[in-house]
């Protein structure tokens, strides 16, 4: 029985690599080679470092938040062997 969607044509690989490859040498073109294209790196550069202190207070708080649940775990046990 033949699979209805299987194709050993690659055409269609090649073609979307090729969009792929094209569209990312056309935004690194724009971003290296233009004056608007520094901006933008400035900006997106900004938004990197906003975000990575942002994900930087995020773990800051969940490591606070396991470490005070490790010590009332270990304030329960210590509570179990008590009885």
């Amino acid at each position: 029985m033949k699979i209805p969607f299987k194709s050993n044509n690659n055409q269609t690989l090649i073609i979307t690599a090729v969009t792929l490859v094209t569209a990312a040498a056309a935004a690194l073109a724009y971003l290296f080679a233009t004056d608007s294209g520094k901006e933008a790196r400035k900006q997106l550069e900004d938004k990197v470092e906003e975000g990575s202190e942002h994900a930087q207070d995020y773990l800051e708080a969940k490591a606070h938040h396991l470490k005070k649940k490790k010590t009332d775990l270990h304030e329960l046990e210590e509570i179990v062997k008590d009885l």
